[in-house]
């Protein structure tokens, strides 16, 4: 093997093997910031729900009534 052959397929093996590195470190750093996000989102989610349950709790408190005094359950369908 001459060294003109030689030397353009070296450098094209070092020039592949540099993007894939860079390409595997943006998927990491786009994972990490997908599940950034999604933990931020479900802990904005537990957030809203903790003020619900909370807000609904004095609700109760207030009226006196149990949260479900106001539902009326459902009679069993008859079967035909």
């Amino acid at each position: 093997m001459d060294w003109s052959f030689l030397q353009p397929t070296l450098i094209l093996l070092v020039g592949t093997g540099i993007f894939l590195r860079l390409l595997a470190k943006e998927k990491h750093r786009r994972e990490k910031h997908l599940q950034y996000r999604l933990e931020e989102h479900v802990r904005k989610l537990r957030e809203e729900q903790e003020k619900a349950r909370k807000a609904a709790g004095e609700a109760v408190l207030e009226s006196g009534e149990p949260a479900d005094a106001g539902v009326v359950a459902a009679a069993p369908a008859s079967e035909p």
